[in-house]
């Protein structure tokens, strides 16, 4: 699969979007069912900074109806990212998903009208948007006593809902690619060397995060996260997973925290329980295989993940570590027994090196 192509709105601007990504516009344009009535303005509202518009939206059910008005809202007020995936065989598009993620939240809302239209529903609402609340696990507090407001905490509940349900497979699309597209392997002169009456082929190598995919895989982190801090203290942890990253242009690690573990978890699926090998294989001219053989590499097991020093896991105030930092230079010795039939032997002249996950080389 290709390196995914990821476009960033906010603030009316686009970035990195590719000449076959011009339909992703479509997507930042308000459907003509759903559009704003107003100009869309920050206010202080319940001493809280909020983002305020009137939307209209028209939809088969109310819910549909609100459900794309708040949409609307929340992408006037945040902006929203915007990551599309597509897989090819064969020459056919076999696979292509698209995924929105904003990171707003509805503080409130008000429906001014509610009309039928034949079979469909229009709905005319004011929307408050602020930052998302979910790090402080604070969805609404009713403004008068005894009273439960129903019908504002569903919205606000399925707003976050949503919001961390689609951080999960921005992430997981980006993962996705690894380890496949994730680093640069080059190989180096090889030695040709005879112990024992057996052939070797000593091939260098160097390996390191390819750092366009390094770059969308921390970026993607700090987009999803709901906290910028460590843990520091591992008995009463203030988040329950905080992944530690840098990329490769930056000076120091950065965090993201979370509320819960599916981030931790999908980064240990992808990242570690994949068991990534390096597949070498040795071709002749045209390209042909003629001897295949993986590698297990330490690095992929910690070292890519981690600070110098320490394991993917090994990290004082996070629970996974992602070093964008690291290269390293390492030796692939390929034993050929002595019976190898010498034709096939002459024909080797290329070496192709790749990251694969384990079950690629089983």
């Amino acid at each position: 699969m290709p390196l995914l192509a990821r476009v960033f709105i906010g603030c009316a601007l686009i970035f990195s979007l590719p000449s076959w990504g011009q339909g992703l516009l479509t997507l930042l344009v308000p459907s003509p069912l759903t559009i704003a009535l107003t100009a869309g303005q920050w206010l202080m509202r319940d001493s809280q900074k909020a983002y305020y518009v009137r939307v209209e939206s028209t939809a088969p059910t109310p819910a549909q109806a609100r459900a794309e008005g708040f949409k609307l809202a929340v992408s006037q007020a945040v902006g929203t990212l915007i990551v599309a995936e597509s897989e090819v065989k064969n020459q056919q598009l076999v696979r292509s998903e698209i995924v929105q993620y904003s990171s707003g939240y509805i503080q409130d809302f008000k429906i001014i009208s509610e009309t039928s239209i034949g079979s469909m529903t229009r709905i005319v609402m004011d929307v408050w948007v602020t930052e998302s609340k979910i790090a402080d696990r604070l969805l609404n507090v009713s403004k008068t006593e005894g009273a439960i407001e129903g019908e504002k905490s569903a919205v606000q509940f399925q707003s976050n809902l949503n919001q961390l349900t689609s951080g999960d497979k921005i992430l997981q699309l980006i993962l996705n690619d690894f380890p496949y597209k994730a680093f640069d392997l080059k190989a180096s002169k090889s030695t040709v060397t005879m112990p024992n009456r057996s052939l070797q082929i000593q091939i260098p190598a160097s390996i390191a995060w390819n750092k366009e995919y390094i770059s969308a895989l921390t970026e993607a982190l700090e987009k999803v996260r709901q906290g910028k801090k460590p843990n520091y203290y591992s008995r009463d942890p203030d988040w329950a997973s905080v992944i530690e990253f840098k990329s490769k242009s930056d000076w120091f690690m950065s965090y993201a925290s979370f509320r819960d573990n599916v981030k931790f978890e999908l980064l240990m699926q992808n990242l570690i329980q994949s068991e990534p090998r390096i597949k070498l294989i040795l071709k002749d001219d045209n390209g042909n295989p003629i001897i295949y053989q993986c590698f297990e590499y330490q690095g992929l097991a910690n070292k890519f993940y981690s600070r110098p020093g320490l394991s993917s896991t090994d990290h004082q105030f996070a629970d996974f570590g992602i070093y964008g930092g690291f290269s390293d230079q390492i030796n692939l010795d390929v034993e050929l027994p002595p019976q190898i039939d010498q034709g096939r032997l002459a024909k080797i002249t290329k070496v192709d090196l790749s990251v694969v996950r384990g079950k690629d080389c089983r």
